[in-house]
């Protein structure tokens, strides 16, 4: 996939996008009563997985981290377990569009080394924060101090659009 065809499809429209916003503008508004094991049981009480087979798991440490749809394993992992080539291509665009370094670690180390077989991920980066790792089985994004906005708080209507931008874009990965 071409940067090109990222630029196309209007990410902060789709239901994922939507839903990492509700959750924001829902944070925003509890501010510090709830802590985030606490918030976590209630989002999830609050907020329905999105149309395009999203979900909420929990909060932590100014992350989110989503469930996904069902994956076929095959189209993300290519020869010795790293991530297939199309994936890569996506997931390259989307941390062009978003200014954000592209790495893919493996899953688990053994000893400080990739383990037998260890599949890897996707992680996309500012220079400050780790802001997205794109797995077949979950989805985390920072939406505390990450991003484009880096210093814009996160309550602002600039973090929540940036956040749905980028979750927008990530969703590609899952289709």
């Amino acid at each position: 996939m071409s940067p090109e065809t990222i630029r196309e499809v209007p990410s902060a429209l789709t239901p994922a996008a939507d839903l990492a916003s509700a959750a924001m503008r829902l944070r925003c508004c509890i501010g510090d009563g709830l802590n985030d094991f606490e918030f976590s049981e209630f989002i999830k009480s609050r907020l329905a997985p999105s149309a395009d087979g999203f979900s909420i798991l929990s909060f932590s440490e100014g992350c989110f981290t989503l469930s996904v749809p069902r994956q076929d394993t095959r189209q993300w992992y290519g020869e010795k377990c790293a991530i297939a080539r199309p994936k890569e291509d996506q997931a390259r665009a989307i941390a062009d569009r978003h200014q954000l370094t592209l790495c893919e670690p493996p899953d688990k180390l053994v000893y400080g080394s990739p383990g037998p077989n260890a599949h890897r991920h996707l992680e996309f980066a500012n220079r400050w924060n780790t802001v997205a790792v794109a797995h077949p089985l979950y989805l985390k994004l920072r939406v505390c101090s990450g991003g484009e906005h880096h210093d814009a708080p996160v309550d602002s209507e600039a973090a929540i659009a940036q956040c749905a931008r980028l979750l927008g874009d990530l969703t590609v990965l899952y289709r």
